[in-house]
């Protein structure tokens, strides 16, 4: 064997075991990867309940906005709302003593001065405790207002109108408004199963629907 042809083979048998540690290396550092460990996260912990002397002074209102027609002429009747009452010091909706009062306007008329409301609901006494209930945020309150109490009508000439809350806590502390507006449909004729309603007394019309 001569010289050159030694050198030639010692040369390859080096490019060979080079070849050989980077495939082992590839094969260690996948090895590693495949039984790399991440911790679990720590188990949620249930929120301690608010103390008694926890008072409201903040609320949650939230307000189905598609009234529901529960009398069948075409006009949207009656409104589902949900409210939570919080102490700002607790992360937990609480349960306080007291009555709420919605009122419902039309638009834009909730800040105009000397504006009327179109209804008003007194949720007192017995609707009170009946409307307490619990979510996951704590203690709530739910509440059927239906515009055909007190003799109300649901034949109302608006597309809209808004919806405003206050709780009076029964100790006679300061009242608690809803933070915001909650804007619904109401007063306008609906559609039902891909059929409108017609102003007619037509024997034809089955009830009033138009085809």
């Amino acid at each position: 064997m001569s010289r050159s042809t030694a050198i030639l083979s010692y040369r390859d048998v080096l490019s060979i075991c080079a070849a050989l540690a980077i495939g082992l290396t590839g094969c260690v550092s996948e090895k590693k990867a495949s039984t790399y460990y991440r911790p679990l996260p720590p188990k949620p912990r249930p929120m301690k309940p608010s103390p008694p002397d926890a008072r409201a002074n903040a609320m949650v209102l939230n307000v189905s906005v598609a009234v529901l027609d529960t009398n069948g002429n075409g006009y949207p009747d009656l409104i589902h709302a949900t409210a939570h009452l919080f102490d700002r010091r607790y992360p937990l909706a609480i349960y306080e003593e007291g009555g709420f009062t919605f009122a419902m306007f039309a638009p834009g008329d909730v800040s105009r001065a000397g504006a009327e409301p179109i209804h008003q609901w007194l949720i007192v006494d017995e609707r009170f405790h009946a409307a307490r209930g619990r979510s996951a945020f704590g203690e709530c309150y739910r509440f059927r207002l239906s515009l055909l109490e007190d003799d109300g009508t649901d034949e109302l000439d608006l597309a809209l109108a808004d919806l405003v809350c206050v709780f009076e806590p029964a100790d006679g502390g300061e009242p608690t408004w809803s933070g915001e507006v909650a804007t619904i449909q109401i007063g306008h004729r609906v559609r039902i199963h891909g059929m409108r309603w017609r102003e007619t007394t037509d024997p034809a019309s089955e009830g009033g629907l138009w085809p």
